[in-house]
């Protein structure tokens, strides 16, 4: 007969089964899906799905024994996250445009590998790992307590958190437009699907923003915004996850009371949940959200190393490779390094490893990151535009000197968090860490004398940072903030009496405040990096608050049991403090306390919570009106802050608003508008919505004024209004957003445009190989080549748009050059000239400096483009040859080639009939 165990594992390996096959026939189901007339939206999402399924299946192979199912639905999330990326990054690479089944190959290899071998593991009985060093008891105690306090805590309190935070980022997810930074983004995805194989060179960060919504495009051909923006909101809401299986694991026992590790952690969770940065950063196509996921994920595999959990090897090359991503998303993914590096090793030490084994268990985690770091970070730094990213990087910091500055952005800081949460939050939240941090100091320090020495300085940093910040800048590039907040918080990371839980937290929240505050010159957003720690601390505080009964009991380890030497002052003192605890006065004062403080803090916490949710709901969720956009106007009056009715700047991200230029970039695909257009929006935006259309600041076509636009570019409203003609206004739900204006005149009235009956046909055209430069501002021209001039003059590529044109209609053609720098250097007067030839050779066609007229000194320019307005009056329709040569303007003699030929061909103008 089976015994009971055997009967349970055979139970436990048919309902894997059975959940395999699920996975295997929800990918068919995927796949059939994608050859589908489904809308654009739906087959983004499924491939979405495909490309996630194996960085998710990794989870459960890896960690089938040694986590449960919480932390394997977290680690699969991160592996969802940060395996896309790497399927994509060597497949861009290639030279030339991406084939559809390219990343859909390498998902699918991958997925069926994990398939099988997942598979496999289901055939014996489940047992723990032979091979896994066992835990310590300090370690068990811990797992078993925690598991005790999920029991404790009910795991519907979790559930609801998370249902929360997915509520604050799933809904309305594509009804926002792009805003400039994820414009940057998109379009470099557009480039890299058709060609351009160094563009993730040419970004001023790591490519992560990039590769997520580029494997959908490039394998359906099509991208909106919920497709985009879908895998960074799934990363904001498994963050709060994250944070609660931390604190669930760093802060559990021996060192604190039992339910502190879930307390502290569902209250983390719920502060980030609610937190305006994460779920405006959940809202975009930007990393924070990524990143903040994957350094959980990191920490988390560093701690279960750290404390002594099995297969050690997997839980360090997890940590190396989901930290390597989080740094390939952005060098802000530095902040959690220090904590990390910490937690392995020191977790190597308590293992008594010989030198052999930290060799063979930590040499292939640090290899497995190096080399993920360097598939990247190595030609980055080679490549010629680097030299632009340090400068940027050293603008930003300003630590451009030998001597090291030190700022103090914490007023900034408070005015743009108090936009992005309410003034209320923002206060409790800097009340429990500060209060966290005091008792912290005073508790774990000695001597004694330097802990109350260190909390006082950390008291005054407080006080003076929030009633007299001036008082704290000694010097132009000195400000003694740094001093007065990053000792307390270094003598409480290096205390050897320091929990270990509460050492790790407090590295990682150190090194994100104290870079961001003091280091960085412009830290602009950037704070975010410290929020998750400072919501594990936070928490933390509040909970070992909600059991200050608890503390003198189980929070503080005996280090001196079996000492027999004690002073006969010492063993009075203690019997007569035993006896006063037993004293029922004090007993019933403690008891009191203990009832008014717990009370206290549920009022608050409720007060909190009903302050916080509806303002995120106006922020965030509410699409009309636009908060953010008509702000102050709309702003009730118990959200007024410190900043007044001026909004903090940089507080952009993730706020509802819709201008209406798919309407626009539809109208161009219809032919109803044609020609060069300016706007009162930045570039990044409309280059995307209008598919590259010619974007001309003088005598331009068209003027497209948005009532209300994200990055404004200035223009003169009044003198378009006295000089062009009112063709249209595009609406949403009947509200004016948006004006058309022509230079030409308009032979009728004024036309309705209605965003809702023309975006969905916008979303459905495929994204085609439209002109990227002038919105990136980057070395991206749409057709490359190499044509070399003598004196160091090259043609390094083009844009034609529209590469085809009905007769009489013009396409717009600009040059890239590259030339030495210096007017020493080349040129000698020579312009650039464009001619238009029939398939005889003859000149059909002119091609005319546009918009901008060439300067004389265009050859002095590093980069230069020189746009040509491109016509071929009265031919017939054919395909004619475009000609460029450098020409003196005087005497009309051309400066031939290196290779000696007086111009050069370098494309076609299809004119159609």
């Amino acid at each position: 007969m089976r015994s009971v165990t055997e009967t349970r594992s055979l139970s436990i390996n048919t309902s894997e089964r059975r959940t395999a096959t699920a996975f295997a026939a929800l990918t068919l189901a995927a796949h059939l899906a994608l050859a589908l007339p489904l809308s654009a939206t739906w087959r983004g999402v499924v491939a979405h799905l495909l490309l996630m399924l194996p960085g998710a299946l990794l989870a459960p192979l890896l960690f089938r024994r040694s986590e449960d199912g919480l932390a394997r639905a977290f680690l699969a999330l991160c592996g969802a996250i940060a395996v896309p990326p790497l399927l994509l990054l060597p497949i861009q690479a290639a030279p030339g445009p991406i084939p559809w089944w390219a990343p859909l190959l390498a998902a699918d290899g991958v997925s069926v590998l994990a398939g099988i071998f997942l598979f496999l593991q289901t055939r014996g009985p489940r047992r723990e790992a032979r091979d896994a060093r066992p835990e310590t008891q300090d370690a068990r105690r811990a797992t078993h307590d925690a598991r005790s306090v999920s029991c404790l805590l009910s795991p519907a309190a979790l559930v609801l958190v998370l249902a929360l935070a997915a509520a604050l980022r799933l809904p309305f997810l594509g009804g926002a437009e792009f805003q400039g930074d994820e414009g940057r983004a998109v379009l470099m995805a557009a480039d890299m699907l058709h060609g351009a194989d160094d563009i993730l060179l040419l970004h001023k960060k790591g490519p992560l923003e990039v590769l997520l919504p580029a494997g959908p495009l490039v394998i359906t051909g099509h991208l909106d915004e919920l497709v985009a923006r879908l895998p960074f909101a799934l990363a904001g809401v498994g963050a709060p996850l994250g944070a609660y299986l931390l604190a669930r694991r760093m802060f559990t026992p021996p060192v604190h009371a039992p339910a502190v590790g879930a307390l502290a952690g569902l209250l983390a969770a719920l502060a980030l949940a609610l937190d305006g940065f994460m779920i405006g950063f959940s809202r975009i196509v930007q990393y924070q959200s990524a990143l903040v996921l994957l350094a959980c994920g990191a920490l988390y595999c560093a701690w279960r190393f750290y404390e002594g959990g099995p297969l050690p090897r997997r839980y360090l090359l997890c940590a190396a490779a989901l930290a390597a991503v989080a740094l390939l998303a952005h060098f802000d993914a530095l902040s959690a390094l220090p904590a990390l590096g910490w937690l392995v090793l020191a977790g190597a030490w308590r293992r008594r490893w010989p030198p052999a084994r930290w060799a063979t268990n930590l040499l292939p985690a640090a290899l497995l990151g190096t080399a993920l770091l360097a598939a990247f970070f190595v030609p980055f730094a080679l490549h010629e535009r680097f030299g632009r990213t340090l400068e940027y990087l050293a603008g930003r910091t300003g630590q451009g000197d030998a001597a090291i500055a030190l700022y103090n952005n914490l007023s900034y800081y408070a005015e743009v968090a108090t936009f992005y949460n309410t003034t209320f939050v923002m206060a409790a939240l800097a009340a429990a860490l500060a209060g966290g941090a005091l008792a912290w100091l005073l508790r774990y320090l000695r001597p004694r004398a330097l802990g109350v020495l260190l909390a006082a300085l950390l008291a005054t940093g407080v006080l003076l940072a929030a009633l007299a910040p001036e008082r704290l800048q000694i010097a132009e590039r000195l400000n003694v903030a740094a001093l007065l907040f990053g000792l307390p918080l270094a003598g409480l990371a290096l205390a050897p009496r320091t929990p270990a839980g509460l050492r790790a937290t407090v590295l990682w929240f150190g090194a994100g405040f104290l870079g961001q505050a003091f280091l960085v010159a412009r830290p602009n957003t950037h704070f975010y990096v410290l929020h998750t720690a400072a919501a594990l601390l936070a928490g933390l505080a509040v909970a070992r608050l909600w059991f200050a009964g608890d503390w003198k009991r189980k929070d503080e380890p005996r280090r001196h049991e079996g000492t027999k030497a004690r002073s006969s002052e010492g063993s009075r003192a203690a019997s007569w403090l035993e006896n006063a605890r037993a004293t029922s006065i004090l007993r019933v004062l403690a008891s009191s306390c203990l009832r008014v403080s717990r009370a206290g803090l549920i009022v608050a916490g409720v007060a909190l919570l009903l302050l916080a949710v509806p303002y995120a709901y106006i922020l965030f969720l509410r699409q009309e009106p636009e908060y953010r956009r008509t702000f102050p106007e709309h702003r009730p009056p118990i959200y007024r802050a410190a900043y007044g009715d001026e909004a903090p700047r940089f507080a952009n991200f993730g706020f509802p608003h819709r201008a209406g230029w798919k309407a626009v970039g539809e109208l161009y695909a219809r032919g109803v508008i044609r020609g060069s257009y300016i706007a009162n929006e930045e570039e990044l935006i409309t280059g995307w919505y209008l598919r590259g259309a010619f974007r001309c600041p003088i005598f331009a076509d068209y003027v497209l004024l948005a009532t209300h636009p994200l990055d404004r570019v200035r223009l003169d409203e009044g003198e378009v209004r006295d000089t062009y003609h009112l063709l249209g206004i595009v609406t949403t739900d009947g509200i004016g957003k948006m004006e058309i204006w022509s230079r030409a005149p308009v032979g009728a009235e004024p036309r309705a445009f209605e965003l809702r009956e023309l975006a969905p046909a916008f979303d459905e055209r495929p994204v085609w190989d439209f002109p990227t430069q002038r919105s990136l501002a980057e070395v991206t021209p749409q057709r490359r080549l190499e044509a070399r001039w003598p004196q160091g003059i090259r043609l390094v590529g083009y844009d034609l748009d529209p590469p085809g044109a009905a007769p009489g209609q013009a396409s717009f053609l600009t040059l890239y050059w590259r030339t030495p720098l210096g007017p020493e250097s080349g040129g000698n007067g020579y312009e650039p000239v464009v001619e238009v030839l029939d398939a005889a050779g003859r000149v059909a066609g002119t091609a005319e400096p546009t918009c901008e007229p060439p300067n004389r000194e265009w050859h002095w320019q590093w980069l230069s483009g020189v746009s040509y307005r491109v016509e071929a009056p009265g031919a017939p329709p054919g395909s004619y040859t475009l000609r460029v040569s450098l020409r003196n303007p005087r005497t009309g003699v051309a400066l031939p080639l290196e290779d000696g030929r007086a111009a050069i061909e370098i494309g076609a103008l299809r004119v159609q009939q």
